[in-house]
């Protein structure tokens, strides 16, 4: 796939140490229910079902610019993390 300058994918990780699983994303928004999504999923597997061994998990969203991927912070230096916990 060709990427574009403000092209925009989340990271999830699982565990942290792994390779991440990617999704494309169109928007902050949609990042945002991508990562509360994955994240309700992996508790359901671990927390309800105990499907999986004990891990941790971790998301992030990077957005593309001048050919590489960088993570992405918005213009008052909130992370993904912090506007995914508001």
């Amino acid at each position: 796939m060709k990427y574009k300058n403000g092209d925009m994918r989340v990271l999830w990780f699982v565990p942290i140490d792994s390779p991440p699983f990617i999704i494309d994303v169109k928007s902050v928004e949609e990042a945002i229910i991508v990562i509360n999504v994955l994240s309700s999923y992996d508790s359901f597997q671990q927390l309800i079902n105990n499907t999986k061994p004990s891990y941790s998990n971790v998301g992030d969203l990077e957005i593309f610019d001048d050919g590489e991927w960088s993570t992405y912070i918005n213009d008052i230096g909130e992370h993904i993390e912090d506007l995914v916990n508001k």
